[in-house]
């Protein structure tokens, strides 16, 4: 226990998630699945996206609350370095730049190009 809190108190977004309860569990988080500790990344990084993907909004759920819990999965994959993209938005963006196939500037604007899309706020 010594140990999570001395690394949390060390992480570089702490001063600022101190009084947040939301932030500090995004950096606790984050800490738990750091992926230069990971003995096994191939299966820590097929858990995270087995529990990301068939995220639904629930009955009771109102549209906002989904929005939120949604935004929170999709920022802790990019904090720890999930990338989010579809194959397709990469090779749109190749075609756009007169390539057959994407190249890895591609999928980093494809992955921004995703996020930007899951972060719009939801029309009620």
């Amino acid at each position: 226990m010594d140990a999570l809190q001395d690394k949390l108190k060390s992480h570089t977004d702490f001063e600022g998630a101190n009084q947040d309860g939301i932030a500090l569990l995004k950096i606790i988080k984050v800490i738990l699945y750091s992926f230069k500790q990971a003995r096994h990344q191939e299966d820590k990084l097929m858990t995270i996206k087995t529990a990301f993907y068939p995220f639904k909004q629930g009955d009771n759920m109102s549209l906002q609350r989904y929005y939120e819990l949604f935004l929170g999965q999709v920022t802790f994959l990019d904090e720890v370095g999930i990338s989010i993209f579809d194959e397709a938005t990469a090779e749109s963006i190749a075609r756009e730049n007169n390539r057959a196939k994407p190249n890895v500037k591609d999928y980093a604007e494809s992955h921004e190009s995703d996020l930007v899309l899951t972060r719009r706020k939801p029309k009620s």
